[in-house]
């Protein structure tokens, strides 16, 4: 019947409607993208101060667990993988870029490399 087929659609957990992590490497309006090496960059970005342009209206360090939990769990890990990164980046290395890419070399090449260097140099 109608109704089952409704129930079981809108018994589907759908995630919050607005919520957004961007992608990096950035898209640009023009269709160019942001250099890799500018990936994590724009990742701490993200977290200390959104990207309202791109629809990340609050930064990702202020998000509520019920942002990337539970029906929005999609989110959990770019969430996970942009706290990791940001947090060394200002916690562990008190933003110091130097500093900071004197020891992730990797992240040159891009925040995937940077959490494989990352998470290689913690094993």
């Amino acid at each position: 019947t109608p109704s089952v087929g409704a129930t079981s659609v809108t018994s589907q957990a759908l995630p919050t409607p607005g919520l957004v992590i961007p992608r990096v490497p950035v898209a640009h309006p023009n269709g160019t993208t942001s250099p890799k090496n500018r990936s994590w960059k724009d990742i701490v970005e993200h977290w200390l101060v959104g990207d309202p342009d791109r629809g990340l209206n609050t930064p990702l360090k202020d998000w509520p667990k019920e942002w990337y939990q539970g029906v929005n769990r999609r989110f959990v890990s770019k969430y996970q993988q942009r706290a990791t990164i940001a947090l060394v980046f200002v916690s562990q290395y008190d933003s110091n870029e130097a500093r900071f890419l004197a020891a992730y070399p990797a992240a040159e090449l891009g925040h995937t490399q940077l959490l494989k260097a990352r998470f290689s140099q913690e094993v």
